[in-house]
């Protein structure tokens, strides 16, 4: 599977949209970072068109699990791309899941999610705000019993 995840990838540098076809499941699906999706069909649409362009996709701290016919890789894409004519770049962290169907691997599902930018944060030109941590309950009444809220709690308690 590991071989499929990094063929991913090589090939969509490449834009080679009828090679990376059989690596995608008829069902695939793709949720972007920003909540658009895309199916199959769209993705090899927008490789074949090259709307845009991506020359960089680099892959940090992958995790692959399998389970059976299935397995999950998580990690990190450093990606830098030229979308409608405009440059992009970010950090985005991944989960990517894949399923054995017929002796090959194939992506049935994957979603993004920008990283928050690390280290000293910009509020304003010339500013730099560094990240605080959150607040913690001033004391245990105000803190959360089960994993909700007091008023949840409460709510719970009464039913």
């Amino acid at each position: 599977m590991a071989q499929a995840d990094d063929a991913w990838n090589r090939l969509r540098l490449q834009g080679e949209a009828a090679a990376l076809a059989p690596l995608l499941a008829e069902d695939r699906l793709l949720i972007h970072f920003d909540g658009r999706v895309q199916h199959k069909a769209d993705v090899l649409q927008a490789l074949a068109t090259r709307p845009r362009r991506t020359p960089r996709i680099d892959n940090e701290d992958v995790r692959i699990r399998r389970y059976g016919d299935t397995a999950v890789a998580t990690g990190t894409s450093v990606q830098a791309a030229v979308s409608d004519g405009q440059p992009w770049q970010g950090r985005l962290r991944v989960t990517r899941v894949w399923e054995l169907r017929d002796g090959r691997w194939q992506r049935v599902a994957s979603h993004s999610s920008r990283r928050a930018p690390t280290g000293p944060r910009k509020s304003a030109p010339g500013l730099v705000r560094t990240a605080r941590p959150a607040a913690r309950p001033s004391s245990a009444a105000a803190a959360p019993r089960n994993g909700c809220s007091p008023a949840m709690a409460t709510a719970r308690a009464k039913h």
